[in-house]
């Protein structure tokens, strides 16, 4: 599952790991936002009645832009704002529900010790002051690991607790995110599992 789909782009250089890139346009429509990258492959792909210079989207989710060989400016431009749009657009579809241990009752904080020892698979991404897990289905469950060092809890129990859980993939590090698409992530970290997930 991708985030984003790149087609007919020759360039090798920054692809991200969420974004699908192939070479033709594939046989069924998945609604996934799409670029075709080349204004004689759009023509040619969809027609020359479809593709506009001003509307650069040919029908839902799907857009154009030239190749770097026809116009390197646009080309940079339109691609850098196709990678926003599906950025932005995976953060409005995540769910995310801060998690606070000082607030919620205990009998809620039991059911996150027991999802976290579960079978379910989670994606766990540990900055110096939150814990985010992907749950699936586009939820992010997030708790402030200031809150558990309040209550006595200390950041290596929190993190042996995290390791115990089963079926578990847990990172610190985000360098798996292209540069460019870091500083638009911003203070919104807890899409940062969610990207991990396409790994």
């Amino acid at each position: 599952m991708f985030i984003g789909r790149i087609i007919g782009d020759k360039s090798k250089n920054n692809r991200a790991k969420f974004i699908e890139y192939l070479d033709n346009i594939p046989d069924t429509d998945d609604g996934i936002p799409t670029l075709i990258v080349g204004k004689k492959f759009a023509e040619d792909t969809f027609g020359k009645a479809n593709v506009h210079i001003i509307d650069r989207c040919i029908k839902d989710n799907v857009y154009w832009c030239y190749s770097k060989r026809e116009k390197v400016s646009d080309y940079e431009k339109r691609t850098s704002e196709f990678l926003d749009k599906i950025l932005y657009d995976s953060i409005r579809r995540i769910k995310y529900e801060f998690f606070s241990v000082l607030t919620n009752r205990q009998s809620r904080v039991r059911a996150l010790l027991r999802y976290l020892l579960s079978d379910a698979h989670k994606i766990i991404y540990v900055t110096k002051n939150h814990v985010y897990m992907y749950c699936g289905n586009g939820m992010v469950v997030g708790f402030s690991l200031n809150e558990t060092r309040y209550i006595g809890l200390s950041d290596d129990k929190i993190k042996q607790l995290l390791l115990d859980s089963k079926n578990c993939a847990i990172f610190e590090d985000d360098s798996f995110i292209p540069y460019e698409m870091k500083s638009k992530i911003e203070n919104n970290l807890f899409v940062v599992p969610y990207l991990y997930s396409f790994f």
